[in-house]
């Protein structure tokens, strides 16, 4: 296969992803300017209660996006370069970016959730308290 067919590929795989990029944010703003419309119809804890989750959701998925685009722009760049250049480390780097995008994405999504607090209780707060009684309140309790 040509080089101008794998410029084709790797341009095409861009423009989808920017297209889905757009789609999301349609998607966002349209959630957002529904939940204006219905603003007179929900109290207000209600609604900063939506706000909230909704922003959440959509820093959630900015951080995933940009976890999830290295790989198709690595693939860009290495077009570009020398056919004698070694690429594979960047492509190695990349692609364990691109496996491993949940992980943190999930991980910020629980830690700056209030309902969820099991990260908070786990890693901060444990109580790990022992009770010790001497052999002698043992054999007066018996």
């Amino acid at each position: 296969m040509s080089n101008k067919l794998y410029i084709c590929f790797a341009v095409l795989n861009l423009c989808s992803t920017g297209l889905i990029v757009l789609v999301i944010c349609i998607n966002y703003i349209l959630v957002l300017y529904e939940l204006e419309r219905r603003r007179a119809h929900l109290s207000k804890s209600a609604f900063q209660e939506h706000k909230v989750f909704i922003d959440e959701i959509g820093s959630h998925g900015i951080l995933i996006f940009s976890m999830f685009v290295t790989l198709p722009c690595c693939w860009f760049v290495q077009f570009f370069v020398l056919e004698e250049t070694d690429v594979s480390f960047m492509i190695t780097i990349c692609f364990l970016v691109f496996v491993s995008a949940p992980i943190p994405a999930m991980l910020s999504f629980l830690w700056r959730n209030s309902r969820v607090q099991m990260i908070r209780i786990f890693c901060c707060k444990r109580n790990n308290t022992v009770e010790t009684l001497a052999a002698r309140s043992l054999m007066q309790a018996a």
